[in-house]
């Protein structure tokens, strides 16, 4: 972006003063400025008038034609209407969901008074697709939200933001993938220049793993290195593939535009939760309470990671409690994923909840690989209900896949740096094991000269020797190290990214083939 074009709206009765000044991103400097003033009773033609003396002007200021810059303006026939549509972005974009929640009423007085104000009617459905990320439960408001964007798209059937909204709607409330991506596909090609459609776009075409997905997504970061969605977007990529510590300096920068917002502050607190900066979520979490208050149900929700994290088991207990029952009447942010602490039979209520709900994240994971916790005809059922076997997966392999996975070189190393270690020994480490923090027990057993790491669910790891008490397994990112007291092995050390350790204290001592 080599040029930043911005200006200002002052209104006194029924005069209206618009600044704007131009400005080169690489220096600084201002290249031109000017102030137009003009009368209200025409506002469209006002608007026109402005339009084109700007581009004129920056045209003359970096010395080309700018007149592609302008585009058809979709006119509302009610001037009414349109004051109210305004009032309504003001609230609709505040970043505050109460505030946001304010623009409901206004935009359908908009479209009560101009029943053909398409974008009146794509924005009062993008307003509760917006509440149904953080506040209304999906499944209550979507088929609102539908009939908005199917109305919007009736009138203009061009509308690039309604059919892209619509295609996510179609996949997340109706489980109809094809229609979803192929609405998603046109909205993008209606829109190469809209940031904010490329991101959306190359997001689900990575999720099912098609190859263009990360050409879109550096085009949309291209477009605008500052928009919310691709940066989100990518941040998440970088967790997927274990940059904690990249992902969340990335996701800060979104702060430089969305600093008083609570979705970015409360995303800010997650990610640095998700690399262990617990400091830092809470400062960042503070700056969203300080927006939404401490009952927001999603607010709670991170209270409960950070105090998990911190090893507060009996605060975090007590929230996750609150959670769990607040999440069956109010909509809770990224409800499955919760850093773990479900016990197995609670993961999969979550999992079922959220699916009943609509959340969309929840498609995420049943995309990929069995989470360990859920066992596999109840992973096959999961899948069934959001028709998975309908999802025209591309070529480009696991994209986004579990960034906890070794790749082959990585198992390779670990299998070369495998040491010897008795069969004695070995045998030693084998036997039940029991989580305190979930109570779920895990099992440990011989496998030649290795160990396997039987999880609740059944699923395997198997474990390298690298240490006399040390082991890394095969797939998993992780290290195992045993505990002697009095030299008998007491507890299981499970050892994920360096930091965050699970303990599982030994409760037989039998030793299991």
């Amino acid at each position: 972006m080599s040029h930043l074009l911005e200006g200002s709206v002052r209104r006194s009765g029924n005069l209206v003063r618009v600044t704007a000044q131009l400005i080169d991103t690489a220096s600084g400097t201002h290249l031109w400025s000017d102030r137009y003033d003009g009368d209200l009773s025409d506002i469209f033609a006002l608007q026109d008038e402005i339009a084109g003396k700007v581009v004129a002007q920056v045209g003359i200021a970096i010395g080309r034609d700018a007149t592609h810059l302008v585009s058809e303006q979709r006119r509302p026939a009610n001037a009414e209407a349109h004051e109210l549509y305004l009032q309504a972005l003001y609230f609709s974009k505040s970043g505050n969901p109460y505030e946001v929640e304010k623009a409901i009423p206004l935009f359908q007085q908009a479209v009560a008074l101009d029943p053909e104000f398409a974008d009146a009617w794509a924005e009062l459905g993008a307003t509760y697709f917006s509440l149904n990320q953080n506040l209304y439960i999906p499944v209550r408001t979507n088929p609102i939200a539908i009939h908005a964007f199917e109305t919007a798209l009736a009138i203009d059937p061009e509308h690039a933001g309604a059919m892209l909204l619509l295609g996510y709607l179609r996949i997340t409330h109706d489980y109809a993938w094809s229609e979803g991506l192929s609405l998603m596909a046109r909205a993008a090609a209606l829109a190469p220049q809209n940031a904010a459609i490329q991101g959306a776009y190359g997001r689900w075409l990575r999720m099912t793993r098609h190859e263009e997905a990360d050409t879109i997504l550096a085009r949309a970061s291209r477009l605008d290195p500052l928009a919310y969605g691709p940066i989100i977007d990518r941040a998440t990529m970088m967790v997927h593939e274990g940059q904690f510590d990249e992902s969340v300096e990335l996701m800060e920068t979104a702060l430089i535009r969305h600093r008083d917002k609570y979705q970015a502050n409360a995303h800010v607190a997650l990610f640095n939760w998700g690399a262990q900066r617990l400091d830092r979520a809470e400062e960042y979490l503070e700056q969203a309470r300080a927006i939404v208050g401490s009952d927001f149900a999603s607010i709670r929700l991170l209270d409960w990671k950070i105090a998990a994290a911190r090893g507060d088991l009996a605060l975090a207990n007590g929230i996750k409690a609150e959670v769990k029952e607040r999440a069956k009447h109010t909509r809770v942010a990224n409800l499955v994923d919760a850093g773990g602490d479900w016990s197995q039979s609670e993961y999969l209520e979550m999992f079922e909840l959220a699916i009943e709900q609509r959340h969309g994240e929840v498609l995420i994971p049943l995309l990929y690989k069995r989470h360990w916790m859920v066992a596999k005809s109840d992973w096959d059922r999961l899948q069934n209900s959001i028709r998975f076997s309908e999802v025209e997966f591309g070529n480009a392999g696991a994209l986004g896949a579990n960034f906890q996975r070794r790749s082959s070189q990585e198992r390779e190393q670990l299998l070369s740096s495998a040491i010897p270690v008795s069969e004695e020994t070995l045998q030693s480490y084998t036997g039940t094991f029991e989580r305190q923090d979930d109570g779920l027990t895990r099992r440990v057993v011989l496998d030649g000269n290795q160990l396997k790491y039987i999880q609740p669910s059944g699923e395997p790891f198997l474990m390298i020797p690298t240490g006399t008490h040390r082991f890394g397994t095969l797939e998993y990112k992780g290290t195992v190290e045993f505990i002697l007291v009095d030299d008998k092995v007491h507890v299981m050390r499970w050892i994920e990214r360096g930091a965050l350790t699970h303990d599982a204290v030994k409760v037989d001592t039998p030793n299991l083939r």
